[in-house]
């Protein structure tokens, strides 16, 4: 929470064509932030894989402000805070651009650890044992003291755990359920 606290923008990015669990966690960890901090979410629209929930998203929240780097480029400083789910390969990163001008970084990933791993961290939240990172999103948004959240970051998140669950048949635990609770 101290690196929130102090960040002048928080930024949260995915992977590189993204799909529904990099857009889910990337918009169920914005939603949850926004009323409190100046937050914006990145989504390449033109490479994404889960343009139907982008699109959603923005239909359905007309205060979803989902950047492209290009937008934001000019006004990155040097207390902002970059949040990437879903990836700790910095190669794969949707904006690998803006990982390298932010020196805050926080991972979030369900992935097992790679050699390529990012090794400048503020925080990291990494669980191979959880299914998605829209399941430890849930977790965090829960810790964060979120007890209700809108429908349309439910539904994010709740798609990002069913694409990686392939509609909970696989890697799933008791933590994925209680998430999938919450979220219902």
């Amino acid at each position: 929470k101290k690196e929130l606290k102090q960040a002048s923008t928080i930024y949260i990015m995915g992977h590189k064509f993204s799909d529904l669990d990099s857009v889910g966690s990337a918009f169920g960890l914005y939603f949850a932030l926004r009323d409190r901090y100046d937050v914006k979410m990145g989504v390449n629209k033109q490479q994404t894989l889960a343009r139907p929930l982008v699109d959603f998203l923005r239909f359905s929240d007309k205060e979803c402000q989902i950047f492209d780097y290009e937008e934001i480029a000019h006004e990155v400083d040097e207390d902002a805070l970059l949040i990437v789910v879903d990836t700790h390969r910095p190669i794969i990163m949707d904006y690998a651009e803006l990982y390298d001008r932010i020196e805050k970084v926080i991972i979030i990933d369900h992935h097992r650890k790679a050699d390529d791993f990012v090794d400048r961290t503020v925080a990291r939240y990494m669980k191979s044992s959880c299914s998605s990172a829209c399941e430890i999103v849930t977790l965090i948004i829960r810790l964060l003291g979120v007890d209700k959240l809108a429908p349309v970051a439910a539904n994010a998140l709740l798609a990002g755990i069913m694409l990686d669950t392939k509609s909970f048949v696989m890697n799933t635990s008791p933590t994925t359920f209680r998430a999938a609770a919450f979220l219902r």
